[in-house]
């Protein structure tokens, strides 16, 4: 991998990539893999529609990793009566899911292109720095197993992310291991335009898919920049 250049030539597979990148983080003690910004943003804006579900209500968030927005959720504002279940590719051991002792927060390893999940379960969905690195299909099937009139709640990556020196890093040989994964995995980003440019690309894409917008904003800190995205699925 640390020899890896991508070009148009190139064999390199995102999704084994991203499989096996957060396999192996998830494995250790790591706990969150986003800004603290980014979390108590996506909770802010979804969470007096979470505590307005039923029981019978289903939340899904998609790209969860070990069950992190939902710790902070019960950390933070208390268990809500809905049902919870997370959404990760990775693979992630059941001792290391931080929710695995609540009984209404379910797991479940799969693609976000293929949801293994029927038409209209969910009455809302989050997601947290996570969607955008998923196939394309996996906005088709957001909007396919989100009830009508369910909101979604997204935090996504701004190309911020990436260096404007992203080259010369890469040929740096004091690089280590593990940042030049992810400098590949950047390079592979920016030379297949994976990421959001800007908030009408971000909008084309949703609207395309059947969503309404409500709000779509730019929000960062001293060290990050990330979207905003608030759905509704008309």
């Amino acid at each position: 991998m640390e020899n890896i250049t991508i070009s148009p030539t190139t064999a390199f597979e995102p999704r084994k990539h991203l499989e096996k990148f957060y396999s192996n983080l998830y494995r250790g003690d790591a706990n969150s893999d986003s800004p603290e910004q980014t979390k108590t943003s996506l909770l802010a804006r979804s969470v007096s529609h979470i505590f307005s579900l039923r029981e019978e209500d289903v939340i899904m968030d998609i790209g969860s990793g070990p069950q992190i927005i939902p710790r902070q959720l019960y950390k933070s504002y208390g268990p809500p009566k809905c049902k919870i279940v997370t959404v990760d590719m990775a693979d992630i051991p059941e001792h290391k899911l931080l929710m695995k002792n609540r009984s209404n927060v379910t797991h479940v390893k799969a693609d976000g292109s293929r949801l293994p999940f029927g038409n209209e379960t969910f009455s809302l969905a989050v997601s947290n720095m996570a969607l955008d690195l998923m196939p394309k299909e996996t906005i088709s099937e957001l909007y396919r197993v989100s009830k009508p009139d369910s909101r979604a709640f997204l935090n996504l990556h701004h190309p911020f992310i990436i260096p404007e020196n992203l080259d010369e890093l890469l040929s740096d040989p004091r690089i280590k291991k593990g940042q030049k994964r992810a400098l590949v995995f950047w390079q592979y980003l920016k030379r297949n335009n994976i990421l959001f440019k800007n908030q009408t690309e971000i909008e084309n894409a949703f609207v395309n898919a059947g969503f309404s917008i409500i709000n779509i904003k730019e929000a960062g800190n001293s060290s990050d920049k990330w979207w905003e995205v608030d759905l509704v699925k008309r």
